[in-house]
C-alpha cells in the first residue's frame, strides 16, 4: 500500500532524511530507497517543499519510507 507525504529534513551527508506522511506519521528515508537523483531532492529541498510517495514499512527502530519516488517529477 502507497503512502505520501513531503520531505522535512534532509542530511545530506549521511544520505537520509525524515518524511511527514500524511497520515501525521514521520518516515525515516534511506538514499538507497530513493528512486531519483538524491543531489536534486536535496536542492529542491531549500527552495520549496517535495512530496514523495512511498511504501511505509514498520520496523523494530520504527516508520521506514520504502520505494520513495517525487510526485512532482513522475519520470522519475
Amino acid at each position: 500500500m502507497k503512502a505520501s507525504g513531503v520531505l522535512e529534513k534532509v542530511v545530506s551527508t549521511k544520505g537520509f532524511g525524515f518524511i511527514r506522511g500524511d497520515d501525521h506519521k514521520e518516515y525515516f528515508l534511506h538514499r538507497s530507497e530513493f528512486k531519483g537523483f538524491w543531489e536534486d531532492l536535496v536542492n529542491d529541498l531549500n527552495t520549496h517543499p517535495v512530496r514523495l510517495t512511498f511504501t511505509p514499512e514498520k520496523t523494530d527502530k520504527g516508520w521506514r519510507a520504502n520505494e520513495a519516488s517525487r510526485l512532482d517529477w513522475p519520470n522519475q
